[in-house]
């Protein structure tokens, strides 16, 4: 059964593993599903910060203030490696 399946009908999903006789935490399953969601969302995230971040970074070449954007990457880059972790 995939994630999807016992996100929506978690008691059939139990009943299935007791069926099996597989002894399954499906609530620790369920918030597991639900943190990893979370994270692939954040990363998403990053990832579209990042691309507008390298697009003003590429303007901002031309203008004095290019430091900034490369702190911002850098926080990025660091946030992104936290999540891996």
């Amino acid at each position: 059964m995939t994630s999807s399946i016992c996100r929506e009908n978690p008691d059939l999903f139990r009943q299935a593993c007791r069926n099996k006789r597989a002894n399954v935490d499906v609530d620790h399953v369920l918030e597991l599903d639900s943190r990893l969601r979370q994270v692939k969302t954040e990363l998403q995230d990053i990832a579209t910060q990042k691309n507008q971040a390298w697009q003003e970074h590429r303007q901002a070449a031309r203008r004095p203030e290019p430091k900034q954007v490369i702190a911002q990457m850098s926080q990025f880059k660091q946030r992104e490696a936290q999540l891996a972790a």
